[in-house]
């Protein structure tokens, strides 16, 4: 299981495939989360809200005078885990309590 932490736009029509390849070798990779865990043990994903509260402190910098070039490429400083213990559960995985305790959100 691989997580990416960035957004994966997948069209619905493709989500019956995600469940075909669970099926066929028991791997999911995927970088959803929130209700798109389907078909997945776990995501690792970002909130648009925190994301845009961080680009927000970049423009206020940009604002006060700082030069755009001068500041350096950042990526998402907060991430969520999403998981999903009833596909863990089909593929033969135990989720460990400090697993579950960090995750932000388990889909049912």
């Amino acid at each position: 299981l691989k997580a990416e932490p960035r957004p994966v736009l997948v069209p619905r029509r493709r989500r019956f495939g995600l469940s075909e390849r669970i099926r066929a070798d028991g791997s999911v990779e995927t970088g959803l989360s929130g209700d798109d865990v389907r078909g997945a043990i776990a995501a690792l994903g970002f909130n648009y809200y925190d994301v845009g509260r961080q680009t927000g402190k970049i423009v206020v910098r940009v604002l006060k005078g700082e030069k755009p070039g001068d500041i350096a490429v950042q990526g998402v400083e907060i991430t969520e885990l999403h998981l999903n213990p009833a596909m863990a559960e089909k593929m033969g995985v135990t989720l460990p309590e400090k697993v579950l305790a960090r995750a932000q959100k388990i889909v049912e």
